[in-house]
């Protein structure tokens, strides 16, 4: 069976930031937390969430205060029609891997290279 990253290059992490280990652990978080429900710009196959990347990424639009209580309890922060997702307890989602996980999404969101991919926004 071929890798996430193989199928999806568009998940892989950032050349910028391939020495980053807290950025390649936040790698390995979002396939085994998110990736069931996320795409991330346009990546996976999966319907159930938000495409964490497109139209932008949620670290571009959400303090860390508010994105980390979006994860780890989402309808504390908000709810919405259809909403789908449970919070993420410390017991699940420990805080060096809640850590991993914003900054592998903000490696993602900062990285220019990531704007070329299929399905990436074009900026003029």
């Amino acid at each position: 069976m071929e890798s996430s990253d193989h199928r999806w290059p568009q998940l892989a992490v950032p050349a910028n930031a391939s020495k980053d280990a807290s950025v390649k652990r936040g790698h390995d978080v979002f396939l085994e937390q998110c990736f069931p429900c996320h795409r991330l710009r346009g990546g996976g196959a999966s319907d159930v969430g938000p495409d964490l990347a497109l139209p932008i990424s949620p670290t571009q639009y959400l303090t860390e205060a508010g994105l980390r209580a979006l994860i780890r309890d989402p309808r504390a922060v908000r709810t919405w029609p259809g909403q789908r997702m449970v919070g993420f307890s410390e017991s699940a989602l420990p805080g060096s891997d809640l850590d991993a996980l914003i900054a592998y999404l903000r490696a993602k969101a900062d990285n220019k290279a990531d704007n070329t991919l299929p399905g990436a926004p074009r900026h003029n």
